[in-house]
């Protein structure tokens, strides 16, 4: 039985993915456009985006100001529209300190940002924000420490300028890192 990845399997591979059964490339062209090719000639648009990004390494931070998780940023085209998502698992240094989250990127257009961030405090407790503007972190006023909790941002994106979603981080106190692990991931679609 043929298997046919969909545009978010293929966006959650760690590595360049192989082309469909049947195709024999992969190429992507302007305009964040990723196509196969069939042995015939024939091509498949498979998604529209920028190409996906995994932590291969982790990123911490221990200060309270938010700095960029290196790593997770998408370039993004001017005039465009994007629904993006990141995701991953973090720790933290003690239980008492918790993981804040937000973005940044290109200046806005018309439609803006919309975006909703999760961060788990315990394996019982998420905390839920929605952002409209860039830098404004949701903050978790605790965590789990040394065990893995989840955490997601995830919205939908207007520019007016091209340049680069970027994933920020902080930690809520001082001096006490928190820590993005191997394995978190970003990826975004162009949707008008």
């Amino acid at each position: 039985m043929t298997r046919h990845l969909t545009a978010l399997q293929l966006a959650q591979q760690s590595s360049p993915p192989t082309p469909p059964a049947g195709y024999t490339a992969l190429s992507a062209r302007p305009g964040d456009l990723l196509y196969t090719e069939d042995s015939g000639g024939v091509e498949r648009l498979l998604a529209a985006g920028p190409a996906p990004v995994r932590l291969t390494a982790t990123v911490a931070s221990s200060a309270t100001a938010l700095s960029d998780a290196t790593g997770l940023g998408l370039p993004l085209q001017a005039g465009r529209k994007y629904l993006f998502r990141f995701a991953g698992q973090y720790t933290s240094a003690a239980a008492t300190t918790g993981l804040g989250l937000a973005v940044n990127g290109p200046a806005l257009g018309a439609d803006g940002l919309m975006c909703n961030v999760v961060v788990a405090h315990t394996n019982a407790i998420p905390m839920l924000g929605t952002v409209v503007a860039y830098n404004t972190a949701v903050l978790g006023t605790a965590s789990s420490a040394a065990t893995r909790m989840p955490w997601e941002v995830w919205g939908i994106v207007h520019v007016s300028a091209s340049g680069t979603l970027q994933l920020r981080m902080r930690s809520e106190v001082a001096s006490s890192a928190v820590t993005l692990q191997v394995g978190s991931y970003g990826y975004a679609w162009a949707i008008g």
